[in-house]
């Protein structure tokens, strides 16, 4: 369904369109003069060397904005052909404005809804397009606000399609909507052992005597720094890799930048072992002591990044065995899916009010 306010943004798209084939032609040495200065941009502004190379949406600096700005004065007001297609003293001008709002000093701190502008971390990805019909991803027929919106509808759709919530025992969850498992991923210790509690204790039952004896070998043994996911062989467990995530302690200085670092690590690990069907318990909101909400938030953010950096199309089932963890993931994945494009921080936490570990 397309809303009110996306159908006047893709009217806009198509009257701009239109505005442009009724526009004045540039003559021949118009087009020198600016693929010269173009050019002069290209080689001393890397944002815009980037823009040029990969397209979509300029990605601004405070650097290289005054340089674009002064460019936009000697842009003649007439359509080019070529590479340049249409008003580009329009098309600089927006650009320019677009970058206004978006450098750090601005001070618009508005968060954007699923039909705002892509983070511009995302901006030069390579992206998996959709086919629609017409060629969307030429400037020439398609605006670029139009593009953002599209290819952040298609990744909204794979983040709700990828990403499931399902209450249940990590231990004994074989398929993902009938899909098989080729991947576990659970919270454990700095040094990957058994401490038989929660869903570590679950793995461990189901990978048999061969996992316990892995991680017990002196060749592999050893403390893990906290934020780290290692991948192993799955022994029993009936899958092909087990990823063991070294969660931290709500006790500890930067707990949610590790909790984010850790969820990060543990879908590169997922990725790096090519998987595509995989159940993950919830990292650190049991014994670690990481509230629900936090942890939910803090771990879908995270997995919603990634997919959108590295487009993994599998499966990812997040696997709640308590009530209030499956309560929490629901909710924020909801969350997401409304303001798919907000930027939101991370939560933080008084640590003057934290009990002292362990509790």
């Amino acid at each position: 369904m397309v809303s009110i306010r996306s159908f006047f943004f893709i009217t806009t798209c198509v009257f701009a369109t239109q505005e442009q084939i009724y526009a004045d032609t540039c003559g021949p040495a118009y087009h020198t003069e600016v693929a010269a200065a173009v050019q002069t941009l290209h080689a001393n502004c890397a944002s815009w060397s980037a823009y040029l190379a990969n397209g979509g949406v300029w990605n601004c600096d405070s650097t290289c904005h005054d340089a674009v700005s002064n460019l936009v004065n000697t842009l003649p007001d007439c359509t080019f052909g070529g590479p340049y297609g249409q008003n580009y003293k329009d098309v600089v001008e927006g650009m320019v404005e677009r970058c206004n709002n978006e450098l750090p000093d601005s001070g618009d701190t508005t968060t954007a809804t699923s039909s705002g502008h892509r983070d511009v971390e995302l901006r030069f990805l390579a992206l998996p397009t959709q086919h629609r019909g017409w060629n969307w991803t030429d400037r020439e027929h398609t605006c670029v606000e139009l593009q953002e919106f599209l290819l952040s509808k298609d990744e909204r759709t794979q983040f709700d399609q990828s990403v499931k919530v399902e209450e249940g025992d990590i231990g004994h969850i074989h398929d993902i909507e009938g899909q098989p498992l080729d991947g576990i991923a659970f919270p454990t210790n700095s040094h990957l052992t058994n401490h038989y509690v929660g869903a570590a204790q679950a793995v461990f039952r189901r990978a048999g005597r061969g996992l316990n004896d892995y991680v017990n070998d002196p060749s592999f043994r050893g403390r893990r720094p906290t934020g780290s996911a290692v991948a192993t062989p799955a022994f029993d467990a009936g899958v092909r890799k087990l990823i063991h995530c070294v969660g931290p302690r709500i006790t500890m200085q930067n707990c949610f930048e590790l909790l984010a670092t850790t969820y990060e690590n543990a879908m590169s690990a997922i990725l790096h072992e090519e998987l595509v069907c995989v159940t993950m318990a919830s990292i650190s909101t049991g014994n670690m002591g990481v509230p629900c909400e936090e942890g939910a938030q803090v771990a879908l953010q995270t997995i919603q990044k990634f997919l959108r950096a590295n487009h993994w199309s599998g499966k990812l089932a997040i696997v709640c065995y308590d009530e209030p963890v499956l309560t929490a993931f629901r909710k924020k994945k909801q969350d997401i899916l409304e303001r798919f494009n907000a930027t939101l921080d991370l939560p933080t936490i008084d640590q003057e009010t934290l009990p002292r570990w362990p509790f």
